[in-house]
């Protein structure tokens, strides 16, 4: 298991091949949590070279909302990619930095059950929701969205990437345009599946980052709906049945401070309700993450003392943005102790 974090916005890969043991700490429990120690360090290209991707194009975009989105404070400029090439690089490849989101959509890729891949059967009916990190100022579109996309298509599950809202960092409630976009997104699908367009047994999210305060926030707000019904897709229920959270960001009251400073608010933001209808949570953090990986094991305790099931991952080192790109790393292996994790779960969770 790994642990991360670091600034949502900032991707950049750079490793560490000395960490102090001192920092990771050892837990067992029923509900399942794993550190792995690695001091493994990746030598990281200088140059600015396009990501490689084989996942072909999304099999449908949505436009998630019939007319215009819940009301926002708005960007008036295009939506592009913000990227540059002097900006940084994970595992020697440039990242889409999407900005200007005013739009958003739901991007869905269906996996192709004929294809010879052993898990398809078993996850054929799961869909993963995914959500993008970037400090609620942009998207990292390709690193922490369609790539992942890809590499649960490869494990057997559909996937979709949602575009949601930004920039919102400037705002006092950042995280609600996005939050807002994600139930209508789990709504949407739900509707479809209800429909019999695609039939989804099990909906999840998977969130990095900002991505992960959003995804934490559908999740564990349970039967609230963070706007007001609008259509017949909002007659579907906007609750997960799982959730991933990867390096998620803003989850404890101060992290920044020793978890003994008795000046230090204890415990997780008071907006997530855990109790007995919260979904099971999966984690995946780096102890080498500028955002303290308590992000995760604050959350995973929590979820513990309340009998939610839940499993963290803290990794050696991967620092913060570090999505699955890279497979020579231990901590690119998420997804599939995420898929691993999830078979173990009974089927109505």
């Amino acid at each position: 298991m790994k642990l991360k974090s670091r600034p949502s916005d900032d991707k950049s890969a750079s490793s560490q091949s000395a960490i102090a043991l001192r920092d990771a700490v050892w837990c067992r429990s029923s509900l399942g949590i794993v550190l792995l120690i690695s001091a493994a360090a990746l030598t990281r290209a200088e140059e600015n070279v396009a990501t490689e991707s084989h996942l072909p194009p999304a099999a449908e975009v949505i436009d998630l909302w019939p007319g215009a989105p819940p009301a926002w404070v708005g960007t008036s400029e295009p939506e592009r990619d913000t990227s540059d090439k002097h900006g940084p690089l994970v595992a020697g490849k440039s990242v889409i930095r999407l900005g200007h989101v005013s739009k958003p959509q739901l991007h869905v890729y269906p996996v192709d059950t004929g294809g010879p891949i052993g898990q398809s059967k078993s996850f054929a009916s799961t869909m993963v929701i995914i959500c993008p990190g970037g400090g609620y100022r942009i998207l990292a579109w390709d690193l922490e969205g369609t790539e992942i996309a890809e590499r649960f298509n490869a494990l057997g599950f559909s996937a979709a990437v949602v575009k949601y809202r930004v920039p919102t960092s400037e705002t006092d409630q950042a995280w609600l345009p996005p939050v807002q976009d994600i139930q209508r997104a789990v709504s949407t699908l739900r509707s479809k599946a209800n429909g019999e367009e695609a039939v989804y047994k099990r909906v999840g999210v998977i969130g990095f980052s900002a991505g992960g305060n959003a995804a934490a926030r559908v999740a564990c707000t349970t039967g609230k709906r963070f706007y007001e019904p609008t259509d017949e897709i909002d007659q579907a229920n906007c609750n997960v049945d799982f959730a991933g959270l990867v390096y998620p960001w803003l989850m404890v009251a101060d992290a920044t401070k020793p978890r003994n400073d008795r000046n230090t608010p204890a415990g997780i933001i008071p907006d997530l309700n855990i109790n007995a209808s919260t979904p099971p949570i999966f984690f995946a953090h780096a102890v080498d993450d500028p955002i303290s990986c308590r992000n995760s094991s604050e959350l995973f305790s929590v979820l513990q003392s309340k009998g939610v099931p839940a499993e963290l991952h803290i990794f050696a080192s991967g620092g913060h943005g570090f999505g699955a790109r890279d497979k020579c790393l231990p901590i690119a292996n998420w997804p599939k102790q995420l898929a691993s994790w999830l078979a173990t779960l009974p089927t109505g969770q």
